[in-house]
């Protein structure tokens, strides 16, 4: 007999959200004024919540660190290609802003979550939502393949991202009672892309597969750059009034190159 088990509880309150999905578009626009994520299975003596219900005792996993303003505020639009809501070739636009986000993290309850989400979750996205068009799901010889192909090296659809989190803190801890921890302060941490043709995409192999298009001379891709604005992490002791810095704040900078089409063999 197949039993389910409690792992975690979401809490989300003051939420204004909008979502409108049609046959060429999903769009989410809204804000959320907190959200809360316990752990219900009382890590590090794991029960079974069929059996100790009564013993549950919630411990935050996400939460705020104080209650004033949105947590989250959000715009965003996933366009199937050919949209004509589509402007400068961008079919997915995300910009979103977070504040005050507190996360305490504990290994074993936190990948109980992350692999609910997705083995039970994920899985039921749409292909369009991840820029699959019909007619990629359609193509049934090869001279179809090539010409798609061809389409989205030439016209490729790009990506709009703006994600701005303030103040997020993730506190480290081997267990709830533990004495020690670190806590993460991320300051600030932005994340922006721009459009780019990087011709160091096309090495000599590609070059030779992509004869057949021979005014291809770079693979169009979305450049993203992931900024951390005075992060820093501490070593804090419980009961302690004061706490050992383990680094000075810092700027720290990760760009990172994606090929804007998907070149998938079917």
């Amino acid at each position: 007999k197949h039993q389910s088990t409690l792992i975690a509880e979401l809490t989300i309150k003051e939420s204004d959200l909008s979502i409108i999905q049609m046959s060429h578009k999903l769009e989410i626009k809204g804000g959320l004024g907190n959200l809360q994520v316990f752990d219900l299975t009382n890590f590090p003596n794991t029960i079974d919540s069929n059996k100790q219900f009564h013993r549950i005792s919630p411990k935050e996993l996400v939460g705020v660190v104080s209650n004033q303003g949105s947590l989250l505020n959000l715009d965003i639009r996933f366009l199937s290609p050919g949209s004509k809501e589509i402007k400068e070739r961008k079919s997915n636009l995300i910009h979103v802003k977070i504040s005050q986000i507190k996360l305490e993290y504990y290994h074993q309850p936190v990948m109980r979550i992350i692999d609910y989400i997705l083995e039970q979750i994920l899985v039921l996205t749409e292909p369009w939502v991840l820029n699959k068009s019909p007619e990629e799901e359609q193509q049934k010889n090869v001279a179809e393949v090539i010409q798609n192909t061809k389409n989205q090296l030439l016209n490729p659809y790009y990506n709009d991202i703006n994600v701005d989190i303030f103040n997020p803190i993730i506190i480290m801890k081997p267990t709830p009672d533990s004495d020690e921890w670190i806590e993460v302060q991320l300051g600030r941490i932005l994340i922006v892309n721009k459009q780019e043709k990087n011709e160091q995409r096309l090495l000599k192999a590609g070059k030779k597969v992509f004869s057949y298009l021979p005014e291809l001379t770079k693979i169009p891709c979305d450049a993203y750059e992931i900024t951390f604005f005075d992060m820093s992490f501490k070593l804090v002791r419980r009961g302690s009034v004061s706490y050992t810095h383990l680094t000075l704040p810092t700027i720290y900078s990760v760009q990172i190159s994606v090929v804007a089409v998907s070149l998938k063999k079917k």
